[in-house]
């Protein structure tokens, strides 16, 4: 496993909990969102979502910090 799998791996894993009764929930990474139960069976498949959307908001927020940090320069 590279060290950018890891990341994202990562990344996704800190996007859920598990609740006292053992049930998976979602934990979107805005302020004051609701929270989601995951069925077992589709845990796999938010996990690999919250990893492609890591994978895509990187690059995004990369281009805007040098971006800024450019134009203050």
């Amino acid at each position: 496993m590279g060290v950018f799998a890891a990341i994202f791996e990562n990344f996704a894993e800190r996007q859920f909990a598990r609740e006292e009764s053992g049930r998976l929930v979602f934990l979107p990474r805005k302020a004051r969102r609701s929270a989601y139960y995951v069925d077992g069976s589709d845990e796999s498949k938010f996990k690999s979502l919250a990893k492609v959307y890591g994978a895509a908001a990187a690059p995004i927020n990369l281009t805007g910090s040098m971006s800024s940090l450019a134009f203050t320069q």
